[in-house]
């Protein structure tokens, strides 16, 4: 995990709720984007690579969250994936690249599995996931207990209907 008491640009860091039961509650900036927008800074001008420690002004600044949670929800995993009628469980993506204007994203899945029915049928892989992050947001159907430490997020499994996916094995 990526803790500390203040983000690249000396801004105190603190914990805040961005999402709350599908409501947008506050948007996260760096010193120059709060500017624009008539806000304060919330702690979130980062140079760091949150793989790399050490290479912490290799990296442009950039606004991202610091330790980002996705609260767990209550199905286990499995039962999660027993209720997918038709869909892909994607174990791994690589190089996501999301437009932060107009939400759209495309990524490489690297691992993953056919469900039917609610079973997992065969694996799938290298295919590009793509979509919308503002619609995905809006379209998540179910999230698992199944928290995962994730680069510096922790992450459930999560459900979300009518991704694109282009490709594979």
């Amino acid at each position: 995990m990526l803790s500390s008491s203040i983000d690249d640009e000396g801004t105190p860091t603190a914990r805040k709720t961005i999402i709350e039961k599908g409501v947008l509650r506050q948007f996260i900036y760096d010193c120059y984007t709060a500017t624009l927008e008539g806000a304060k800074s919330s702690g979130n001008g980062l140079r760091r690579n949150p793989i790399d420690a050490h290479g912490i002004y290799r990296t442009p600044l950039s606004i991202s969250p610091i330790n980002l949670v996705l609260v767990p929800g209550k199905k286990s995993r499995d039962s999660l994936i027993s209720s997918i009628d038709d869909g892909i469980l994607i174990e791994r993506v690589a190089a996501p690249e999301v437009n932060p204007i107009n939400g759209a994203f495309a990524m490489e899945m690297r691992c993953g599995s056919v469900i039917e029915k609610g079973d997992i049928i065969q694996t799938i892989n290298h295919a590009l996931l793509v979509g919308n992050m503002f619609e995905a947001l809006m379209k998540v159907k179910d999230i698992a207990n199944d928290a995962t430490v994730v680069k510096s997020c922790i992450v459930p499994t999560v459900s979300i209907e009518s991704l694109e996916l282009i490709g594979g094995n």
